[in-house]
């Protein structure tokens, strides 16, 4: 719960001051306040069985998905999506099986809700590796 609050705060805050995402890519984020919350998502996977290598990875993982989404949907923000695929509905069955029966779920994969879905597909990838050991 903790890995899944630090994250859905990280994209919301990501998302919602898109200046912050050119300051970062310029200045990454260091200082005490980073350290704290790296410090707790390390104890919280350590705590959970993880060795430190694979708690800092699994930290690394799950930051470069939430920046990586966050700048997707940031770059979608406030345009209808349904017009950035122009040619989809005519592009051929044949060819595009997967795509062509799914159509608004490949127009809608940068929202909230495919972020969360995307987390927690990452976050039960990190507690089967676990129950794997």
């Amino acid at each position: 719960q903790q890995l899944r609050q630090a994250f859905e705060h990280m994209h919301r805050t990501l998302v919602d001051h898109p200046g912050l995402v050119q300051i970062l890519l310029a200045h990454p984020a260091t200082g005490l306040p980073v350290y704290r919350t790296v410090e707790r998502l390390l104890g919280v996977l350590r705590d959970a069985g993880f060795s430190t290598d694979d708690s800092v990875q699994a930290i690394a993982s799950l930051e470069s998905y939430t920046f990586g989404f966050s700048v997707q949907q940031r770059a979608r923000a406030g345009r209808d999506l349904s017009n950035d695929h122009p040619d989809l509905p005519t592009i051929p069955a044949e060819e595009f099986p997967h795509l062509t029966s799914a159509p608004e779920v490949f127009t809608s994969w940068a929202s909230d809700e495919r972020f969360a879905a995307g987390l927690t597909r990452s976050i039960n990838g990190l507690r089967h590796d676990l129950r794997s050991r």
